[in-house]
C-alpha cells in the first residue's frame, strides 16, 4: 500500500492518515470474515453498524465537510508558500505549507481551511 501510494505521488501529508484508515478497514473486514467462518451470523452486525455510522454522519455534518474540505487542500495543493492569497476578505502570503498567513488587521495567524 505504502509503495503504491509513493508510486501515485500521494501528498506525505496525506499518506498515514490513508494508511490508517485503510487498516482499520481491513481489521474491520476481517473480523466480520472471520465470524462469518464461525458460524455467527453478521447481517444485523452490519445493519447496525451502518445505522449507526449513518447517524454519526448526519450529527457531523458540517465537521466531516470542513474536514473533507481541508484533505482537498491537501490533496490538489491550490497554493504555495510565498504564494499571495485572499480568504474572506482578507490577503496574506502563504508563510508555511498549510495554508498560515498573517492578518493585516490583526496581529495574529490565521489557517486557511477553504
Amino acid at each position: 500500500m505504502r509503495k503504491v501510494m509513493e508510486n501515485n505521488n500521494v501528498s506525505d501529508d496525506i499518506r498515514p492518515f490513508l494508511q490508517f484508515m485503510i487498516s482499520i478497514l481491513l481489521k474491520i473486514l476481517l473480523l466480520f470474515s472471520v465470524a462469518e467462518i464461525v458460524g455467527i451470523e453478521t447481517t444485523s452486525f452490519i445493519a447496525v453498524l451502518a445505522a449507526a455510522g449513518f447517524a454519526v454522519g448526519l450529527a457531523l455534518q458540517e465537521s466531516l465537510s470542513n474536514f473533507a474540505a481541508g484533505v482537498m487542500i491537501i490533496i490538489s495543493r491550490p497554493y504555495r508558500s510565498g504564494d499571495l492569497i485572499e480568504v474572506e476578505g482578507e490577503m496574506g502570503h502563504v508563510l508555511e505549507r498549510y495554508g498560515i498567513l498573517p492578518t493585516p488587521s490583526q496581529n495574529h495567524k490565521i489557517i486557511v481551511t477553504k
